[in-house]
């Protein structure tokens, strides 16, 4: 007897993204602050006195621009996503 068990890997990934991107959506911006907060402080080993503002950019690519001193042009950016995944991975062990 033969059995095969068949998976659709790209289905799995599109859901996936799909259910990544509505429950970013859902946050509240504070929420969105808190977790970006944590990903700086956490995993980019940054103090809050190291940075002024975080701004959500409305963009497809979820991005966030992080100033790091008020009144002056010098900030980073990444992936929201990519603050929302180490948030979730490491709340989750604790």
């Amino acid at each position: 007897m033969l059995v095969f068990s068949c998976k659709n890997e790209n289905n799995a990934q599109t859901i996936e993204k799909e259910s990544k991107s509505e429950m970013a959506k859902t946050l509240t911006e504070k929420e969105r602050i808190e977790i970006v907060t944590y990903y700086l402080i956490n995993e980019r080993k940054l103090d809050k006195k190291d940075f002024h503002e975080i701004i959500f950019l409305n963009d497809i690519a979820d991005g966030v621009n992080v100033i790091h001193y008020e009144g002056k042009d010098a900030f980073f950016s990444f992936k929201f996503s990519e603050a929302l995944k180490f948030y979730n991975l490491n709340k989750k062990q604790k």
